[in-house]
């Protein structure tokens, strides 16, 4: 665990350019959530706020846990420049999604955009989903996201033998231009993927500024290995999707998504 610590070091001054970049359909299924059952809200690895952030405006109280101070400090530098109502309904923890201790139970606890994939072993899976199980309230709901992994896309990204391939590029608060290449090595027996971000920031003129390099190790789960896996940590899975559309598992996707609640 300590090494998500450090992870991201780069890609948190990158953080809100790259996702904006990737246009995600997550928000409205999550507000739309929220809406229907309330407050409070933990949002496991935060991040900078992206989903935080939008809760927090829909009137909603949310505790925002990311391990990286570096994603929370922007975090913080976002929420300076909202209306104070806004402020105050949002908390910030640095902490491990594995062994965090909260004094309260919430509605609902997110983990948007994969995050449960930084998981490596299998005792931190469970462990993590444990804990969070414990932090819900009677009603609450867990939604966990995950990629639905597509074995012909790993086994052309493992032909590659690591090399960095174009991912996406855009513009930063300083007119400077950010293109983000990829490499990712996927590990078959161990269902891990060792991933590259290489970012490279230009002027306007086109001469190269910066090059930053991150490295992130990410695990993937089949279908029935996360619902197995989400059972057998004391949730029962309520409803079960294959993209943010809420389409089924049987129609080709690139997400797991599942909507647990406490067992019993």
């Amino acid at each position: 665990m300590s090494s998500l610590e450090s992870i991201y070091s780069a890609s948190a001054r990158h953080y809100d350019g790259v996702y904006a970049s990737y246009k995600l359909d997550d928000l409205p299924f999550y507000l739309e959530l929220a809406a229907r059952h309330g407050g409070p809200i933990l949002e496991l690895g935060a991040g900078t706020g992206r989903v935080t952030i939008p809760l927090a405006r829909a009137g909603h109280q949310v505790t925002a846990l990311d391990i990286n101070p570096a994603m929370l400090s922007q975090l913080d530098t976002k929420l300076a420049q909202e209306p104070s109502d806004v402020r105050a309904r949002v908390s910030t923890v640095i902490g491990s999604m594995v062994d965090f201790k909260l004094e309260q139970r919430f509605s609902m606890i997110l983990m948007p955009f994969r995050g449960f994939q930084h998981l490596l072993d299998p005792a931190d899976q469970r462990a993590c989903l444990k804990n969070l199980a414990a932090h819900l309230a009677d009603e609450g709901r867990y939604v966990f996201d995950a990629y639905n992994p597509n074995f012909e896309f790993l086994v052309k990204k493992a032909g590659l033998g690591g090399a960095f391939v174009p991912d996406l590029e855009y513009v930063d608060a300083d007119g400077n231009t950010v293109r983000r290449f990829n490499s990712i090595t996927p590990h078959f027996p161990t269902q891990c993927s060792t991933v590259l971000f290489r970012y490279e920031t230009s002027d306007s003129a086109g001469r190269l500024l910066q090059i930053e390099v991150d490295r992130i190790h990410m695990r993937w789960q089949s279908r029935w290995e996360a619902q197995y896996l989400l059972e057998l940590s004391g949730l029962e899975v309520e409803a079960a999707y294959g993209g943010f559309d809420r389409r089924s598992l049987d129609v080709p996707g690139t997400e797991l998504i599942y909507v647990c609640r406490r067992a019993g």
